[in-house]
């Protein structure tokens, strides 16, 4: 399984992008309990989000992307940065751990 570097970019300004921010949470949370979401917060300064996630191919987490709520109202755009993750030391343990 590969891990993805899902950074997003808003396209709107922060006070648009709040109303959208339960649903977008609520999107996180159900990913995070399925197992999917290693780690997800706000960029500082924040022009968008970083989402660390695992899957098994690049179509799969632009399907999982694309029913994120701020995908659907057009708030936001992810790149995607796909790497599979090696044992240490290039890799911590507790990282791989998440894995």
């Amino acid at each position: 399984m590969d891990v993805f570097v899902c950074q997003s970019r808003y396209l709107v300004p922060l006070d648009q992008l709040e109303s959208h921010l339960p649903a977008h949470g609520a999107w996180l949370t159900a990913l995070t309990a399925a197992g999917r979401v290693l780690a997800a917060g706000r960029q500082t300064p924040a022009r968008g989000g970083v989402i660390l996630m695992k899957g098994e191919s690049r179509a799969e987490i632009e399907e999982i992307l694309a029913a994120d709520p701020y995908t659907i109202e057009g708030i936001a755009a992810y790149e995607i940065t796909q790497f599979t993750p090696r044992p240490a030391p290039v890799s911590s343990e507790s990282f791989l751990a998440l894995l």
